[in-house]
């Protein structure tokens, strides 16, 4: 991985997690917020995969229900694994039908 990949990939991850946080800042009902953030969160997947490949959207990935996690969007750690297999599956496809 050269470096400008690995600095691009730290950007969408921190344009990620700042639309993720943004939901605490919203004044939206709960419910129209998940639709919103969850679009831009999967939108930030898809350019993820096709501006810097498939690792770092798998790193993306991983990190986006940690920090649900501790944003205290995700009430239990359980489904931690089962988000960021889901996102994984979602890049993986976005991979598939670019190709």
């Amino acid at each position: 991985m050269t470096t400008k990949e690995l600095v691009l990939g730290a950007l969408l991850v921190a344009v990620a997690v700042i639309l993720q946080a943004s939901r605490l800042v919203l004044p939206l009902p709960p419910l129209l917020t998940t639709f919103i953030i969850g679009t831009l969160v999967n939108m930030m997947l898809v350019l993820c995969v096709r501006l810097n490949g498939f690792t770092s959207a798998v790193v993306l990935s991983l990190l986006l229900p940690i920090f649900a996690y501790v944003h205290g969007q995700l009430l239990l750690p359980m489904p931690i694994q089962v988000v960021a297999l889901r996102n994984i599956f979602f890049a993986y496809f976005v991979v598939r039908m670019k190709n």
